[in-house]
């Protein structure tokens, strides 16, 4: 066992980078094959853009606590929402944020005051008929919404 121990001890750095990568090539693998595809946004007719939009998802406590922070980048077109995340971000955290989102799925879209600033949540079916909400803290709420057809909802 010894020399076992030793052999640890000497490349315990290399191990652990190796992991690391193992670790990321099998979430860019996954990624690429489960994730979520996003049409070119020069093809859509864009009625709202934000590029540094804030927001979490309900899906778990992780994702409720966690989410992100001036990085996710939301649309609205005239057929659905896409919210995305940033390439290494979206491999790294499980934080739930890249979605295409069909108006169509659309059940709920409110203005919420938080404790230090206003948030837009957006309830929406997934396929299997169970309900999402995200959270999302945007700069220009109003035009999100008027982009949706909502003009300034609030609860």
């Amino acid at each position: 066992m010894k020399p076992f121990e030793d052999f640890v001890r000497q490349h315990f750095l290399s191990l652990f980078l190796l992991l690391f990568a193992v670790q990321l090539i099998r979430r860019i693998f996954r990624h690429w094959k489960h994730g979520v595809r996003f049409p070119r946004l020069n093809s859509l007719k864009v009625l709202f853009h934000e590029g540094r939009a804030s927001g979490n998802s309900d899906r778990n406590f992780f994702t409720r606590l966690g989410g992100a922070s001036h990085c996710l980048r939301v649309t609205v077109t005239d057929q659905e929402i896409l919210v995305r995340s940033p390439f290494p971000f979206s491999l790294i955290v499980e934080s739930d944020l890249e979605h295409r989102i069909a108006r169509g799925l659309i059940t709920a879209v409110q203005r919420v005051q938080g404790k230090f600033s206003e948030w837009v949540q957006v309830d929406f079916l997934l396929p299997g008929g169970k309900t999402r909400r995200l959270s999302l803290r945007l700069k220009n709420p109003e035009a999100f919404l008027a982009a949706l057809g909502i003009p300034g909802a609030r609860s």
